[in-house]
């Protein structure tokens, strides 16, 4: 404590004589001798001393509203990010007009939308003239490549469009296209790619594939770490399945009472007991059905909902 009076008895001494020693001086020199008397030291000290931290406070105040507003810009400017912010009485959008020039004058503003390299204003432009064909070719110049896809597919050209796509990496629109056009084993090849084996083993299933459809199931099911929400969806995807004869008509004994447990196993996880143990007993775990169905029973007489 003793410390921290001395340094402060320091500073003010510092600040007090030495510093404002020298406008006082010059402001004595200016009043004379004669005018000076005990009061005047403190007075000026005092005052000089007031209009420095008002300054100061002044300052202050500026750069804080100086940061204030830029921060504010910045935030304005982020959450505008995306929007069309248009000059007063200019028109919004001039689609519409350039519209009108290419029914008009197409040759015209195709040059000049090439010329100026905006590839995807001519994709949009071919869409909304019905020309699915060039609107993708020019989606496919700027780099939209999913829009292009979607043009193709209008032109009757899916199955080019799911391979530009599988070709790209985007194996999950690629495999919807390909399913479009009834190609279940091209879909089943992107999604597998994707590393989405549920959903490859049901494409495979659609190609009629059945033993590798059940063979990837199997393998989701003991190898998954998913969320218990997806391991449920993909016992879904297989309940599915199981339920058509084309499928389980297909496989072995074995393999579909594998499948029917191992689904019914997700099913339990996530809460629906009695579909599980439907499961189980078609899957010949009669054993582990029949204390699923009497939990059930207790569940019921106890007056609690069951699943």
């Amino acid at each position: 404590m003793e410390i921290l009076l001395r340094i402060f008895g320091n500073l003010f001494h510092l600040y007090y004589i030495n510093l404002l020693d020298l406008p006082y001086g010059l402001f004595k020199s200016f009043l004379g001798e004669d005018n000076i008397h005990w009061g005047t030291e403190p007075a000026f000290k005092i005052t000089i001393t007031l209009m420095v931290f008002f300054v100061i406070l002044y300052l202050v105040r500026l750069v804080h509203a100086g940061i204030r507003s830029a921060v504010l810009a910045r935030k304005m400017n982020k959450e505008m990010l995306g929007h069309d912010v248009r000059e007063p009485y200019t028109a919004r959008d001039t689609s519409f007009v350039e519209e009108l020039d290419m029914a008009q004058h197409p040759l015209h503003t195709l040059a000049q939308l090439k010329k100026e390299k905006r590839y995807g204003r001519m994709g949009e432009l071919y869409a909304r003239l019905n020309q699915p064909a060039e609107s993708a070719r020019w989606f496919m110049k700027d780099g939209q490549y999913q829009r292009a896809a979607e043009e193709l597919a209008k032109s009757g050209k899916t199955l080019k469009a799911a391979r530009m796509l599988y070709r790209l990496g985007e194996y999950q629109t690629a495999a919807r296209f390909f399913a479009s056009i009834e190609k279940h084993k091209q879909a089943a090849e992107a999604l597998l790619k994707d590393r989405d084996l549920p959903g490859a083993a049901s494409a495979y299933a659609g190609a009629g594939l059945y033993g590798k459809s059940a063979s990837l199931f199997r393998e989701y099911f003991l190898t998954s770490q998913d969320a218990p929400k997806a391991q449920e969806g993909a016992a879904d995807l297989c309940y599915r399945w199981l339920q058509k004869n084309e499928f389980t008509g297909n496989l072995t004994l074995e393999q579909r009472n594998e499948l029917c447990i191992l689904t019914g196993k997700r099913f339990l996880a996530s809460g629906r007991a009695a579909l599980a143990a439907t499961l189980f007993q078609e899957g010949g775990d009669t054993k582990m059905a029949s204390e699923i169905y009497k939990r059930l029973d207790r569940m019921q007489k106890e007056g609690l909902p069951r699943s």
